[in-house]
């Protein structure tokens, strides 16, 4: 059996209720800024030099991504074999 009120119950599912409204305009907010962004960056509104576009920074930042997950596997990699061989020489 439960140990909570009506009361409190009905409290904890208004405030959950308040979370998920507001979870939702956070991301609607976000999500409309770039979409605003990135229509005016294509029509010219904007100057896309100084500010570029989304779509622009997200393709750079997998490319960068990449690059580092990249690198950083390599260094793994040799440090790894590196500990074998002395290990075994």
């Amino acid at each position: 059996m439960s140990t909570y009120s009506k009361e409190h119950k009905d409290y904890l599912k208004k405030i959950k209720k308040n979370k998920i409204i507001v979870l939702f305009f956070q991301i609607f907010i976000i999500l409309s800024f770039l979409i605003i962004w990135e229509v005016t960056s294509r029509l010219g509104l904007i100057n896309s030099f100084l500010t570029s576009s989304p779509s622009k920074v997200f393709n750079i930042n997998l490319v960068i991504t990449g690059v580092v997950l990249l690198a950083l596997l390599s260094y793994i990699m040799y440090f790894i074999i590196s500990y074998i061989e002395k290990k075994n020489g």
